[in-house]
């Protein structure tokens, strides 16, 4: 019997621009409307939820909270009495600790002590100050990164070893890490993406290096996640946008397209609704 549902995953699983999204008083992010919840509600009722997903995560990000938090129901919980349902995000997101995060005035993280250490970074990043949405001005969120000491090494990083193959052997080795914990613990996991280019970026990748192609030979995100294949493969936010369901100003799926996307999920996995008595 599943006890517990745990949801992992970026700003898309924690449910950014949804109208019941809130700030718990840990620091956490929570939506009840999210395509994960949905799940949970739908096909393990009984079961508690427990999102932990963050806005602006990276793989690497979703790794390091995915393990603890695993680790931190196992002491409640045997393995096969949890699910855990994980969206990946964008391959080119890094995250970064610093010794002490200084907030700005203007722009800061949010009150969650556990993510004073920790700073992810979006390929927006890179592109100045002209990027801006009703919720983040990239003006503010650059001089904050400024007064981190942090700007100018992504953009170094990004302009001198950024790559589609360096990018996608993080990812993959964030995620095989996660699933070997799963599987170690006999933990199910359901997987799903929020961009087609995790998996798009399997048939471009231009490397003689045994090392990244026996990883994604061993990962194989083609057969084991959920996404779209009508045409180019198509994550949460590719296939939402062409189909033409509603975002928020900020960029986000809102309500609808979560609902098509657990439905899809479902499908895809086989998991059942359970009928209510």
């Amino acid at each position: 019997m599943i006890k517990v549902v745990y949801a992992e995953g970026c700003s898309f699983t924690a449910g950014a621009e949804l109208k019941d999204w809130k700030m718990t008083d840990e620091g956490l992010e929570h939506s009840e409307s999210t395509w994960a919840a949905q799940i949970q509600k739908l096909c393990f009722p009984n079961a508690k939820y427990f999102p932990t997903a963050r806005s602006a995560s990276s793989n690497s990000h979703i790794r390091r909270r995915a393990l603890y938090y695993l680790s931190e129901l196992l002491k409640d919980y045997k393995g096969k009495e949890i699910v855990f349902l994980v969206q990946w995000t964008d391959i080119n997101r890094r995250e970064f600790r610093v010794p002490k995060i200084q907030n700005t005035k203007r722009y800061g993280t949010y009150n969650d002590k556990e993510e004073q250490l920790y700073i992810s970074l979006l390929p927006i990043d890179v592109l100045g100050t002209f990027f801006s949405n009703p919720i983040v001005q990239q003006v503010d969120r650059n001089r904050w990164l400024e007064s981190n000491n942090i700007i100018k090494l992504f953009h170094e990083y990004n302009k001198h070893i950024m790559c589609r193959e360096s990018s996608m052997y993080d990812s993959l080795s964030e995620i095989e890490q996660v699933r070997n914990f799963c599987k170690l613990h006999k933990i199910k996991i359901y997987e799903t993406i929020g961009f087609g280019e995790l998996v798009g970026a399997y048939g471009k990748l231009q490397t003689q290096d045994k090392f990244l192609l026996d990883l994604a030979n061993k990962v194989d995100i083609e057969n084991t996640s959920f996404f779209v294949k009508d045409d180019l493969p198509e994550g949460f936010h590719d296939y939402n946008k062409r189909v033409g369901l509603k975002f928020g100003p900020g960029g986000h799926p809102l309500e609808g397209a979560h609902r098509t996307w657990s439905r899809m999920m479902m499908k895809h996995f086989n998991l059942q609704k359970v009928k209510n008595d």
